[in-house]
């Protein structure tokens, strides 16, 4: 099942948020090669992150968060989708 994930970040960000939002995009690369997150999306303003995710359930999906750098810093909304689109991209053939 596909989760979308609505983060809100505080407007206001401290020394320390900033220092870990290196981490948080290694961690979110991370789980992208696991197959875990399937796309992310930052607002210009950088308040919001909307992350799209795969997992068996809801529970799952806030044991992911919870692995987070800044999961400490941020509020969200969880929305089970009935289906996510995203740009055709064809298989790659090393032929």
């Amino acid at each position: 099942m596909q989760y979308l994930v609505d983060i809100s970040f505080p407007i206001n960000f401290d020394e320390n948020f900033t220092k870990l939002v290196p981490v948080q995009k290694d961690h979110i690369n991370n789980l992208i090669s696991k197959g875990i997150v399937l796309s992310y999306s930052l607002s210009l303003d950088r308040t919001r992150l909307w992350v799209n995710i795969k997992a068996k359930s809801e529970e799952e999906i806030k044991d992911t968060l919870s692995t987070f750098p800044l999961y400490s810093y941020f509020k969200y909304t969880v929305f089970p989708l009935a289906f996510h689109a995203s740009g055709y991209m064809p298989s790659v053939s090393m032929n």
